[in-house]
């Protein structure tokens, strides 16, 4: 008989690497998506670069577009956030101060595409300090915000896959901490 005698049976090694199955499936099922999405943001990257240095009026006008579209998103979540429980509230509470990090960073850009659309020029901008070190500072502090709560969303997924049982639990303690890292 083969396979070592009646009623054996076939068992395959495991897998030594754990969550190589997961890792694949993730993977497979982004492989597509994933590419077709930097290629359109390369293409709109470089036709906004081609534009801008065609036609430099128009820039002012994407700079606008894409920071009240930006504005639009990042207030609906803020505002989700604010109309559903507090439970919901709590689990998601970095992606609502990533939003209001965006919001802050779309408000600047908006700010500037106004002032460039209104007429003033880059030599004024230049020349009124206390303009520049509002937008410098305000686009700074916003810009610097978003990453590090996009860092820390990351890593809040990442420990709850990882280790959901015990990061669940003492999650709120770790709050803290994210914010003193990121300010």
């Amino acid at each position: 008989m083969e396979g070592g005698g009646q009623g054996s049976l076939s068992v395959q090694a495991p897998n030594n690497r754990p969550g190589n199955d997961f890792m694949s499936t993730v993977l497979q099922e982004l492989k597509i998506p994933t590419i077709r999405f930097l290629l359109l943001w390369l293409l709109f990257t470089v036709a906004t670069a081609i534009i801008g240095d065609m036609l430099p009026e128009y820039l002012s006008y994407i700079l606008l577009v894409g920071s009240v579209l930006s504005i639009v998103g990042s207030s609906l979540v803020i505002m989700t956030g604010y109309l559903l429980s507090s439970s919901h509230n709590k689990a998601f509470k970095l992606v609502y101060y990533l939003a209001l990090c965006d919001l802050m960073f779309a408000l600047m850009l908006a700010t500037d595409a106004i002032m460039s659309m209104a007429g003033y020029s880059l030599e004024w901008k230049d020349n009124n300090d206390g303009y520049c070190y509002f937008i410098a500072l305000f686009g700074q502090v916003a810009a610097m915000g978003s990453m590090g709560y996009s860092f820390f969303v990351m890593l809040d997924l990442l420990l709850i896959v990882f280790d959901p049982l015990i990061y669940s639990r003492s999650k709120h303690k770790y709050m803290p901490y994210f914010h003193f890292i990121v300010w």
